[in-house]
């Protein structure tokens, strides 16, 4: 994956957008999938909820693999862009004063939190507590992980899709799930 010609691309994108933006504006961060999200993109999600149970090694040794692909191409798009009033700017819009990474576990919606806590919360730590600044995204509907993820200490701030079309639209348990989080 790193002599990916994709990942070519990626490094030329983001020195041509800091060539020209200089400091005058914030080159965010590329959208990167998760690890959960890499695995279902991988394996498809009916494949992926069985392997937790067939295959529950051979899956870790997975994750672990895009956990430390992960953090090279994270940081190399960290490294590739200039910083911004001294800091960076996520894709989603936030300034920190040091390197920001946005992660998202959108995947983790289809798990249990107890799947999700045996086999993925510890690849999703090792990477978020690499970074001084992140921004855990995730979705309405996987808001029964949040006992989860707040377990990682390292985090710094979770950012909610609220949306209709999963049909999860339970706004006292939205307000419930932030409130824990603040």
């Amino acid at each position: 994956a790193l002599n990916s010609p994709w990942l070519a691309v990626m490094d030329g994108m983001l020195k041509r957008a800091s060539e020209a933006a200089g400091d005058r504006i914030a080159v965010s961060q590329l959208h990167l999938r998760g690890v959960i999200d890499m695995l279902a993109a991988l394996l498809g999600e009916n494949t992926l909820c069985i392997a937790f149970y067939d295959k529950p090694a051979e899956l870790e040794k997975l994750a672990e693999k895009f956990t430390e692909l992960y953090l090279k191409i994270a940081n190399k798009g960290i490294n590739l862009r200039t910083s911004w009033k001294g800091g960076f700017v996520s894709s989603w819009g936030i300034y920190a004063p040091g390197p920001i990474l946005d992660y998202q576990i959108d995947a983790s919606s289809i798990l249990s939190p107890e799947i999700y806590k045996q086999y993925i919360l510890e690849f999703d730590r090792k990477i978020i507590s690499n970074f001084p600044y992140s921004v855990l995204h995730m979705h309405a509907c996987g808001l029964h992980m949040t006992d989860n993820v707040l377990e990682i200490d390292e985090l710094k701030a979770i950012e909610i899709v609220l949306e209709r079309e999963t049909g999860v639209w339970k706004k006292e348990y939205i307000l419930e799930c932030c409130e824990k989080m603040q």
